[in-house]
């Protein structure tokens, strides 16, 4: 019995899919004022084939949809590990102002605060969720504002070099993104 509450499994929607297209088939070919014999033969035998081949399939294990795995399941970090990296990090970046770099990378400022790199990508998906991307553009969107009202008469591109960024079309985006305007429009506000 369906309740609203309840979903259905994988089998469940399987074995109604087939029932109804099956009850459908059979509705139109009893109900319609004139049909082929061949053409209802034809989409009996269609339904009935394609219905055994998935059952043989499924049989086999080979039709089985894989579930998706926690990225970090296994290896979650402590919370004392947590706060302790992030202010490392935080910190690391802030004094050394890594983020103005266009070439920053994970490894690169996994390197800088000694630890593995896929332990820095697992503490920003996860304890931040956030991308290695978000994450530095957040720091050059922050110091992008500081420039615009700091230095309102430097041009929007000498900005987002200042700022770590190769590209204005990447800056603006970023900028964008983060602070649901344009730089144009913040220095105005």
């Amino acid at each position: 019995m369906l309740t609203k509450n309840k979903k259905l499994n994988y089998n469940e929607v399987w074995s109604l899919s087939v029932f109804f297209g099956v009850f459908i088939i059979w509705l139109a070919y009893y109900t319609a004022s004139y049909t082929s014999y061949i053409l209802g033969a034809f989409l009996f035998s269609f339904v009935f084939y394609l219905s055994g081949l998935l059952l043989f399939y499924k049989r086999k294990k080979e039709f089985v949809i894989p579930l998706k795995k926690e990225k970090y399941a296994n290896n979650q970090i402590e919370k004392d590990e947590v706060n302790r990296l992030l202010s490392k990090l935080e910190s690391t970046l802030k004094e050394q102002e890594l983020f103005k770099n266009p070439n920053l990378t994970l490894p690169i400022l996994a390197k800088k605060i000694n630890i593995r790199p896929q332990l820095l990508s697992q503490l920003l998906n996860n304890d931040l969720n956030k991308s290695f991307s978000q994450f530095i553009n957040e720091y050059r969107i922050e110091e992008a504002k500081i420039l615009l009202n700091t230095e309102p008469n430097l041009k929007i591109e000498i900005i987002a070099e200042k700022c770590g960024y190769n590209s204005n079309s990447t800056f603006y985006t970023a900028f964008k993104k983060i602070t649901n305007t344009t730089p144009a429009k913040y220095t105005k506000q």
